[in-house]
């Protein structure tokens, strides 16, 4: 989004030359569900999949965005104008003085999540997932028609990973009443911001053997590093790295599903 916020079409807001560039995006990048260019009220002007009017001035990538003058991240979302669940991020645009003329908008289709695992084998009733910063299920792989993504999850585990530090295990009843190990990790823009998302792994206790625990603990925080690496890069540089993190977050599922812990 940085590159494109600097292009003449999209500082000039020019609405046909835009909504034709976003349209060409979205049809090589099939992760992203939508790209629109707004004014300073959050105003549809360019829009690869959206029509005027629309307004997007109440959701939080924009307002945090048009708040801070800086990149952006959103919440579980229901897309406003493909209805469809999200997790979005804003750009601000700004001339070369560095006034903000507009904000551009993105979102990333959280079904398509499931892609990133298709091929990988996990213990049963184990679990990998992401909430959004107030909690709220964004994913939950394998998916659950129990534990669909906009609700939110466990309080005392929700409660248990925001007083922890940035990556740790845990051990709490999940949402689903199965007793867990839990490992997280912390999603930030920069040192100091407050996490705008939550990635979690989860094994039963009752998989555990007395023996492995140090060794357990050690491949669950390298899985949720690598996830978070994976999904932080897919969505914030385009996919460019998300090959190699995808094999790294592989490796260390795969050995918890062969029992090499």
């Amino acid at each position: 989004l940085e590159g494109l916020a600097t292009l003449p079409q999209v500082r000039e807001l020019r609405e046909g030359e835009c909504s034709a560039l976003f349209a060409q995006m979205l049809a090589v990048n099939r992760f992203y569900a939508a790209l629109h260019l707004v004014d300073l009220e959050g105003n549809l002007i360019a829009s690869a999949t959206a029509a005027r009017p629309a307004n997007f001035s109440r959701t939080k990538h924009f307002r945090d965005a048009r708040r801070t003058g800086e990149f952006s991240t959103g919440e579980y979302l229901v897309g406003v104008t493909l209805k469809t669940p999200v997790f979005a991020f804003g750009m601000p645009v700004k001339d070369g003085q560095g006034t903000m003329l507009g904000v551009l908008l993105t979102s990333y289709r959280l079904v398509k999540l499931g892609e990133l695992f298709e091929y990988v084998s996990f213990p049963n009733d184990s679990f990998v997932g992401a909430t959004d910063h107030k909690g709220v299920r964004l994913y939950r792989f394998p998916p659950s028609p129990d534990l669909p993504p906009g609700r939110p999850i466990s309080p005392p585990v929700f409660q248990a990973v925001e007083r922890g530090g940035d990556t740790g295990v845990i051990r709490e009843l999940s949402s689903d009443g199965v007793p867990r190990v839990l490992a997280y990790q912390k999603l930030r823009l920069g040192p100091g911001e407050k996490p705008f998302m939550y990635l979690m792994t989860g094994i039963p206790e009752q998989a555990l053997e007395a023996g492995a625990r140090s060794a357990l603990h050690r491949d669950f925080v390298l899985l949720s590093m690598s996830l978070g690496l994976a999904l932080l890069f897919g969505w914030y540089f385009g996919g460019r790295t998300l090959g190699g993190k995808i094999e790294a977050l592989a490796g260390a599922s795969a050995r918890l599903g062969a029992g090499d812990l």
